[in-house]
């Protein structure tokens, strides 16, 4: 088994990151992205050839290593970063409705924007860029999930010129900060009705793409996570502390990074770095209804603290963290009861 991972470098324009596979039995990590040699796209991949077999294709139609490059997923004017250029936060890996396996990220370097990847070749995986989407100045995202029409859902944490004034707003007076952003190749940008929130960090979304999970960050003992029916807007919620990153398990739980002291133990972890962050993280699994929430793990310091996400995979759940060195794991003891998707 492997893992994608992103290798975050911190929020500022100038940060510097990249994406790797991580193989989870030798522990091997082998840079995706933006290593030129691992990664291949129509504009720089010598091997590229114009396609021919293809009926009633334009000239410019194109083969990355026998990999068609079809319509250009995203903006048309966005533009792939250039060398290093690249400083990733969240990602998420889903197969489109057109069977491509996609990978979006949240890029904070240069400009504010959601990358958009094909992962090719399951025997020894690469990344083609196909596209990009571009926020608008003084956007701030966090973390992004894959539509299967090709579009994304991203949360917006708070303006990019007002970090200290959403903290303040968020933490002593629960005012919303920010909210989740959509985005489809039909109807372009977009804002998720229902979903204003103090401080939007993690998401998730239903198999059937109705309900969006969101973790709130701020907002007192009603920091957590939401849930958003993107049909009728109707919103519910479960407090279970600072909320980093969501994902789902195979038996159906939404398992939640919750930073137990939050904003009072984040300024010993601000910067990515060496060593272990010493911030104290629980690992919580919530059902899909947001009725029952049961703690995992709770874990500060050595060998891992700081955690933002926990992904499981059979037994085993791999931690991430995003002022930490090292991937953590941990053995999976799944709650009693039973959850439903």
């Amino acid at each position: 088994d492997e893992l994608i991972v992103s290798q975050y470098g911190g929020m500022e324009p100038s940060a510097e990151g990249s994406l790797a596979l991580f193989d989870v039995e030798t522990g091997a990590l082998r840079v995706l992205y933006p290593d030129p040699t691992a990664v291949a796209t129509a504009a720089t991949d010598p091997d590229a050839v114009p396609t021919t077999a293809v009926a009633g294709a334009p000239r410019a139609t194109r083969e990355v290593r026998g990999v068609p490059v079809g319509a250009r997923w995203g903006e048309a004017d966005c533009a792939e970063p250039s060398g290093a250029a690249f400083a990733p936060h969240g990602i998420d890996l889903r197969h489109r409705a057109d069977g491509r396996l996609a990978l979006y990220v949240v890029n904070h370097a240069v400009r504010e924007s959601v990358e958009m990847f094909e992962v090719i070749d399951a025997s020894e995986p690469r990344l083609v860029w196909r596209g990009c989407v571009a926020m608008p100045p003084q956007t701030r995202l966090n973390d992004v999930v894959v539509l299967e029409e090709g579009g994304f859902l991203a949360t917006y944490m708070y303006p990019g010129n007002g970090e200290v004034a959403a903290m303040i707003k968020g933490r002593f007076f629960d005012r919303d900060t920010g909210y989740v952003v959509e985005w489809s190749p039909e109807r372009g940008h977009g804002r998720v009705t229902g979903s204003d929130a103090p401080l939007p960090n993690g998401i998730e979304i239903s198999p059937d793409e109705r309900y969006v999970y969101v973790g709130t960050w701020l907002g007192g003992d009603g920091a957590g996570v939401r849930r958003i029916d993107r049909v009728t807007a109707e919103v519910r919620r479960i407090g279970v502390g600072p909320v980093d990153n969501l994902a789902w398990s195979d038996d159906g739980w939404l398992l939640a990074a919750v930073h137990v002291n939050g904003v009072d133990e984040i300024g010993q972890c601000a910067r990515p770095g060496s060593g272990a962050c010493a911030m104290r993280t629980r690992i919580v699994a919530i059902d899909p209804a947001l009725e029952q929430a049961h703690v995992l793990l709770e874990q500060a310091g050595e060998p891992m603290g700081g955690i933002t996400v926990a992904r499981q995979s059979d037994d085993r759940l791999w931690l991430g963290s995003f002022a930490s060195d090292r991937i953590g794991v941990a053995r999976y003891r799944p709650p009693v009861a039973v959850a439903s998707r």
